[in-house]
């Protein structure tokens, strides 16, 4: 039994509220510069040697060989790469994709079969020169180990790194220049070298030609091998940007079917049911697992009716230390998401320790289980965007939401109808973290204490959020704080009801701009905070957009009352904010997650 629950088991007794070798290589401009923007080219090589994004012209071939699309084991996935005999390589003009102040960023994901030896200790990887010159980036063997190096010329020689490369393994390296020429190579997101490229010797200097090539020497200084990703940027990354590259490009899979069956294969990197061409929501996040990489899950609308109805149990996510994004279909106007059903037989999603996703456009509906009726997240992040988590159950905490992972967002997302014994919509549990933005969570019940939300000795923040209508039947109809950091801002907690401190109990952190309808049991408001009044809000429905809402009343003492700074540019359906709602002539924030037109 974890704290949160055997705070919950407390509760119950008291009966009271207490008070629960790949090698990806990465030329980069100056550190701390670059925010992991698009690049200006993305040569995915899956049978061309175009990008696929930009209007950067199609890498060259370079003999006097042939180089040829085949297929590899690139991180324990198979796919598509371009071979390189001994003697070619590749060429590409820059002119115009990267900075004409010598800051740049270029990624290539590669192996090579001989990475040096006695006769000739280095190998090419990429010449600034287009061959004038010996300078650049290599592999080369320094006694029995073989490192990332760059090779300077005026007498300077050669700086290497030291983390080994083997032949015949893809591994990540990156190079640097800034602006003030500072040079910084890394392998696998760790530095290994750097140095300043000045005006006596600029060897990380494109040359006039504005060609770079990769992997062929002039002289006898290189090797066969396999790329598989180039990728250029025009600014520098940081370190830390360096560390969160992907290394292959997201996998995709589509959903084409309603039914729930298990994949068929999980070695062969292809989203595919027992019946040929069939690809569930079951065996994408299957497969998702099981690649290696981030990976993206669509839905093929056109295949597809409203509901997936789950038969085989909760759906596991446990994709560490990778990324999943679920992209549910995005509803035409006035339509509704794609509804996930757990069936009321089994919880809908959980994410399994360390596992990160990210759920858009979807609702999760009919879940059951002991704690999470409709997510259990034990992951290190997960993010709810446009979705609906509804009508789930939990005979322990967390009707709606368990969260006891790392961390858990919520963005234009509602929760709603969801009961359980402890924390009707979400149960956040000690240590763990809830960021609540642009959301509604209303019409939830709980047997015991906190309808809404309970922040069990974790941060939670709430920012232009609506927490409204739900009901405890001892205390805390709309949020509990106990032991923890609950932080307010333009926020509405009002129409709540319980036995007794009906919309807020506990110890909470204002940043001004609530509106709270009931201060009694709750503590840390005043100041700007509109205070014990009724909020005047519509039912929970559908006001545009594809989640429910509850709209502000024509005289909602909300309207206009918000702060603009920290204020979301839109609403919960897409409006855009600020307006004027008063008609006095000033555009100000609304509070909750409504904006009146």
């Amino acid at each position: 039994m974890n704290n949160s629950q055997e705070r919950i088991r407390r509760m119950r007794l008291s009966g009271v509220l207490l008070a629960l070798a790949t090698f990806v290589f990465i030329i980069i401009p100056a550190r701390g510069a670059f925010a992991l923007t698009s690049p200006k080219a993305d040569y995915r090589l899956q049978n061309t040697r175009t990008t696929s994004v930009g209007t950067a012209p199609a890498l060259q071939n370079i003999g006097p060989g042939t180089n040829t699309f085949t297929t590899a084991t690139v991180d324990d996935s198979s796919r598509k790469v371009l071979r390189f005999p001994k003697g070619n390589g590749l060429k590409l003009d820059t002119s115009g994709d990267l900075s004409s102040n010598g800051t740049y960023t270029i990624v290539v994901l590669f192996e090579l079969d001989n990475v040096g030896d006695d006769q000739s200790r280095f190998r090419r990887v990429l010449d600034f020169k287009n061959g004038a010159s010996d300078s650049g980036l290599y592999v080369e063997k320094d006694g029995e180990t073989s490192t990332l190096s760059f090779y300077r010329q005026g007498g300077l020689g050669s700086i290497h790194g030291s983390t080994s490369i083997r032949a015949n393994r893809y591994v990540q390296a990156v190079v640097s220049r800034d602006a003030g020429g500072t040079v910084r190579g890394y392998v696998d997101g760790t530095e290994q070298f750097s140095f300043v490229d000045d005006g006596v010797s600029p060897d990380a200097t494109i040359s006039g030609e504005n060609t770079l090539r990769f992997f062929k020497d002039d002289g006898s200084e290189d090797s066969a091998g396999s790329v598989a990703r180039i990728r250029l940027f025009d600014s520098a990354l940081s370190g830390t940007d360096v560390g969160a590259l992907d290394r292959l490009e997201p996998t995709v899979f589509t959903v084409n079917s309603n039914a729930d069956l298990a994949d068929n294969n999980l070695v062969d990197g292809k989203c595919r049911t027992v019946n040929a061409n069939e690809c569930t929501l079951r065996a994408a996040v299957q497969q998702a697992d099981k690649t290696s990489g981030n990976d993206t899950i669509n839905f093929d609308p056109g295949s597809l009716s409203n509901t997936i109805t789950l038969t085989q149990g909760h759906i596991s996510i446990d994709n560490e230390p990778d990324s999943l994004t679920i992209n549910g279909p995005k509803p035409e106007p006035g339509a509704r998401i794609l509804t996930v059903s757990g069936n009321s037989n089994s919880r809908v999603f959980r994410l399994a320790d360390d596992a990160s996703a990210t759920i858009n456009n979807l609702k999760i509906s009919n879940g059951t289980a002991t704690n999470g009726g409709g997510i259990s997240n034990d992951g290190d992040f997960l993010a709810l965007t446009n979705s609906t988590v509804s009508g789930n159950t939990a005979t322990g905490a967390g009707g709606g939401i368990y969260n006891s992972g790392n961390a858990l967002t919520l963005s234009k997302t509602t929760v709603s109808g969801n009961t359980s014994d402890g924390s009707g919509g979400i149960l956040n549990a000690a240590g763990s973290s809830l960021t609540i933005t642009n959301s509604t969570v209303s019409g939830n019940e709980v047997t015991f204490n906190g309808g809404g939300i309970f922040n069990d000795a974790g941060t939670m923040t709430l920012t232009n959020s609506t927490i409204s209508n739900n009901n405890a039947d001892q205390a805390g109809g709309g949020l509990v704080n106990i032991g923890g950091t609950s932080i307010l801002r333009n926020t509405i907690v009002a129409n709540n009801t319980s036995n007794m401190k009906p919309d807020v109990n506990g110890t909470f952190s204002s940043q001004g701009n609530n509106l709270v309808g009931n201060t009694n049991g709750g503590v840390g408001f005043g100041g700007s905070d509109v205070l014990n009044v009724a909020p005047l809000l519509g039912p929970l429905q559908n006001n545009g957009g594809p989640t429910d809402t509850r709209a502000l009343l024509s005289d909602s003492p909300a309207i206009d009352r918000g702060a603009n700074t920290g204020c979301p540019a839109t609403d919960q359906r897409g409006v855009t904010r600020p307006r004027d709602g008063d008609g006095n002539g000033k555009s100000r924030c609304d509070i909750g997650s409504y904006e009146k037109k």
